[in-house]
């Protein structure tokens, strides 16, 4: 359980790193911030809200729906995603209106996100599969000696 937990702790980093990221470069080209630095820490918290919030839910429906894999698993997770985005980022935080417009440019954001944290969190699951691969392959060679 602590492994699962300390699994969607990094989860929340991940998600936060790259939607600031991604969001930050978005805000800067368009030039849609001010040089206020209390909206940046305001919209930096909002961010790791959102973040928060998404990563609990993963963990949440992980819990009560233990072996979801394949492609269910990804339309339960941009359900998650596009839900919490919308409401809490759009209706509670008031990132944007939601109107046509909007929506496809927040869908197409929301897709650049996910794609760029699913990648990282995949690269990590392979770095750790290789290197219990490795400790593996030191054990039996350790045996057959």
């Amino acid at each position: 359980m602590l492994n699962k937990i300390k699994r969607y702790i990094i989860l929340d980093c991940v998600i936060f790193t790259v939607m600031s990221v991604i969001l930050g470069v978005f805000y800067s080209t368009f030039n849609t911030l001010s040089e206020d630095g209390a909206f940046y820490l305001n919209i930096s918290m909002e961010h790791f809200a959102v973040a928060t919030t998404i990563s609990l839910l993963f963990f949440l429906i992980n819990l009560i729906m233990e072996k979801i894999e394949g492609i269910k698993s990804h339309l339960i997770a941009l359900c998650i995603v596009i839900g919490t985005v919308f409401i809490e980022g759009g209706w509670l935080f008031h990132w944007f209106p939601i109107n046509s417009y909007w929506t496809l440019g927040t869908l197409i954001i929301i897709a650049i996100i996910y794609l760029a944290v699913y990648f990282i969190m995949f690269a990590r699951n392979i770095g750790d599969s290789n290197r219990i691969n490795r400790k593996l392959m030191e054990m039996r060679e350790k045996e057959s000696e």
